[in-house]
């Protein structure tokens, strides 16, 4: 797939608006867990994503922009550090979401069950796989440096490209046990039928960063674009996956705080006390 040079500005408004949607859930979810003074682990975790948010995309609108020839040379310094910002950020963004996710996890989990412990050991994984991802790119991008020569407009670290793919290829992994734990869980628990499929829909959700995280996975290793364009492109394509991953780590808590709103129905937290903890 041949894609030509593309113009920044339509990109920047796209990213803006799909990372603004993510910030706006997560100031809903912090404030109705604070109304209803149900603040936990989760959601504490979920406020450091949310400012990165904000930062990122500022780094964002700064990193797309067209330079001449002189430019290219004058400010080689910024678009390098440019780059490696964006990239600590999206890691960073990418894996708290999940962690705050697990914490949702082992929230809604007995104290007494193995589901818990496991839930810890995953959040355990989730941290560690972060901090050796931000070690592994912080020194190859630094040690090996020839691709800050490079003569575009967006910089990206391409000696560390194995390890995004491989990060990619985790957080796959990581979405699908944040899908399959809460279900096996959950999946008989004795509650009405509108009220269990609400509760399966929810921890769902993790489905939504799988299903992009999949399909940026595929045009990685697939190498299928190409042209000048094709790294704005999978920029842009990873700007989603990071949005999208804040997003879903929210509709746990917005989407049964809507079901209470509009449906009027009881709480599902209120109505699931005797399965469940009581945070």
């Amino acid at each position: 797939m041949f894609i030509p040079l593309q113009p920044y500005l339509p990109w920047k408004i796209a990213v803006t608006i799909i990372h603004v949607i993510a910030i706006l859930a997560a100031c809903l979810r912090i404030e109705h867990r604070r109304r209803s003074r149900r603040i936990w682990w989760d959601d504490y975790a979920s406020v450091l994503p949310a400012l990165l948010e904000c930062l990122n995309l500022a780094v964002q609108w700064a990193r797309m922009h067209h330079f001449s020839d002189k430019e290219q040379i004058l400010y080689r310094h910024l678009k390098v550090e440019l780059s490696l910002i964006s990239s600590v950020f999206c890691a960073a963004i990418g894996w708290w979401s999940r962690i705050s996710m697990a914490l949702t996890i082992m929230r809604i989990t007995p104290e007494w069950s193995k589901s818990r412990v496991v839930t810890f050991y995953v959040i355990f994984a989730f941290i560690l796989n972060w901090m050796g991802l931000l070690i592994a790119f912080t020194t190859i991008c630094t040690l090996r440096t020839s691709w800050q020569l490079a003569n575009t407009d967006v910089l990206i670290c391409t000696p560390a490209f194995v390890g995004s793919t491989a990060n990619i290829s985790t957080e796959i992994t990581g979405d699908v046990l944040l899908t399959a734990l809460p279900l096996y869980r959950l999946w008989n628990l004795r509650l009405p039928l509108a009220q269990r499929r609400l509760v399966r829909l929810v921890f769902s959700t993790s489905l939504l960063p799988l299903a992009v995280s999949g399909v940026l996975l595929i045009f990685t290793y697939g190498n299928f674009m190409k042209g000048p364009g094709s790294s704005l492109v999978w920029i842009i394509m990873l700007q989603v996956e990071v949005a999208m991953s804040v997003i879903a780590s929210h509709l746990t808590v917005l989407i049964s705080w809507g079901y209470k709103a509009f449906i009027g129905d009881a709480d599902i937290d209120a109505e699931s006390n005797n399965y469940i903890n009581p945070h």
